[in-house]
């Protein structure tokens, strides 16, 4: 006979795939009952599916304005890079999470920032038809006025996944203080987390590039003109002055 108290457990565990999109829902939303979900292994394979599905899609619209080339290229590269800043910052911040005095282990610390990926993702899929409009209306890649139209571009990815990654990782506020049981120490921890994170992510894109395509040279999947010259600062400078 099935025990009685094992079916709550187990549909609690292992809930089936709709219930997954209104976890998604809570986590967006910020809500506390997320901590609840680090151990649901399940639970983890549908965020890694969804962040890196998600960032496919993003880089796939962003790298369209230059050329369809150029999309698919984004679109390869755009995990890839997430990938990587997710993996350098881990270690960093589940240090800077123990100095804080912060009992997380480096899983949970992982885990934590997965989850917080696929809010940033979730904003940036709602961003996409957005981003579609605006490789419709700026000036072409083909245009006179393609740089200019490469600065909006840019420009907009910016403020996208730089906005994104602030909002997604206030909603982590929760799980932080869950796990270190410290609302002082959580928000110590939330702020040096977001630093490290935009600092790494900032300059892995700079070298990952290019995303969004030169209109002045063929399309290229990587290019080795950012281990030359130049920064990600001092790119954005550059493209601000072709707005003025």
């Amino acid at each position: 006979m099935e025990n009685p108290k094992e079916g709550p457990v187990a549909m609690t565990l292992n809930p089936p795939f709709p219930s997954y999109l209104g976890r998604l829902k809570s986590l967006c939303q910020g809500r506390p009952e997320a901590a609840e979900w680090l151990e649901d292994e399940k639970w983890l394979g549908f965020c890694l599916v969804w962040l890196f599905g998600g960032l496919f899609l993003y880089g796939f619209a962003i790298g369209w304005w230059r050329a369809p080339l150029q999309a698919w290229y984004g679109a390869l590269k755009t995990p890839v890079l997430m990938a990587v800043t997710l993996s350098g910052t881990a270690l960093a911040n589940w240090m800077m999470a123990q100095l804080m005095g912060a009992a997380l282990s480096f899983r949970k610390t992982l885990l934590i920032q997965l989850m917080g990926y696929v809010v940033l993702v979730t904003i940036l899929l709602s961003l996409i038809p957005l981003a579609l409009f605006m490789d419709s209306t700026v000036p072409s890649a083909l245009g006179t006025g393609a740089l200019v139209g490469q600065a909006v571009v840019t420009f907009f990815q910016v403020f996208a996944v730089g906005g994104a990654g602030v909002a997604a990782y206030i909603r982590l506020f929760h799980l932080i203080e869950h796990a270190c049981r410290s609302r002082a120490t959580a928000r110590w921890i939330l702020l040096l987390w977001m630093a490290a994170n935009l600092f790494l992510g900032s300059h892995l894109s700079w070298y990952f590039r290019p995303f969004i395509g030169n209109p002045s040279i063929p399309v290229e999947f990587f290019s080795n003109v950012a281990f030359v010259k130049g920064s990600f600062l001092g790119d954005l400078t550059e493209k601000a002055g072709r707005l003025y």
